[in-house]
């Protein structure tokens, strides 16, 4: 634990190992490898971190100019309480995934590549700026993602979500939180061809794609904790906030 790692120096997890609170330098490696998992890892910038099949890496850092591979298998994800932030450059074939309540996996604009996932559990998943991440809810999980869609940047967030409110339409904890638009009465939106449009004042703040089955009125739009507009897939009844019901 506490290990530092600096230029030219690597660092092998692997084969159920662990490892807790590495520091990467610019010019070292952190190679993650079958069955290892690396806690609380801070990769600066020139620093690099592969994590190869079934390697782990929970709540990492990785700063401005770093570097990272996830393989097919490899996962990043959040601890209970955890903050996960990319900030840098992630080559993502596996899985990014806000697993662990109360946690946050933030992603910066632009940082991630790649044919993987985002997957969200009890977690939130932060894309910050413009992000084309494909994003799967777990079906049991009670998490959100926050998207910068808004006004002049409709598709901000350009990915697919999948999973949301549960295949059956039957888990209500679930949000999309739009971090740039502030909810009022005129927030309205429809449901065609797997897209959803959101509307707030006239114009168009928000076009998010969906894999799934959905329908208009499987989308709720409520007041979120900071003003902002919070979409839910709709319960029966819904606590607190001021709630558009869509025709």
């Amino acid at each position: 634990s506490d290990v530092g790692i600096g230029p030219g120096g690597t660092q092998i997890v692997d084969f159920g190992g662990r490892t807790s609170g590495t520091t990467v330098d610019s010019g070292g490696l952190i190679n993650i490898a079958g069955f290892g998992t690396a806690v609380d890892t801070t990769v600066s910038s020139g620093g690099s971190m592969n994590i190869a099949g079934f390697g782990t890496a929970i709540d990492p850092t990785l700063d401005g100019g770093s570097t990272a591979f996830v393989a097919v298998g490899g996962v990043v994800q959040t601890g209970s309480g955890g903050l996960a932030t990319i900030d840098g450059t992630l080559t993502n074939s596996g899985t990014l995934y806000a697993k662990g309540a109360n946690s946050l996996l933030e992603i910066a604009s632009g940082a991630v590549t790649g044919g993987g996932i985002v997957k969200i559990g009890n977690g939130i998943a932060d894309l910050e700026g413009n992000g084309s991440e494909n994003v799967s809810f777990v079906s049991t999980g009670i998490g959100g993602l926050e998207i910068d869609d808004s006004a002049g940047n409709t598709s901000a967030y350009s990915g697919t979500i999948s999973g949301f409110g549960a295949p059956s339409h039957g888990n209500h904890a679930q949000y999309i939180d739009l971090t740039q638009v502030q909810y009022d009465s005129s927030v309205s939106g429809s449901f065609s061809n797997g897209r959803l449009e959101v509307t707030s004042g006239g114009s168009d703040v928000a076009d998010i794609s969906f894999a799934g089955s959905y329908v208009t009125s499987n989308f709720h739009f409520t007041a979120g904790s900071g003003g902002t507009v919070e979409i839910t897939d709709p319960s029966g009844s819904i606590a607190g906030g001021a709630v558009t019901t869509l025709a």
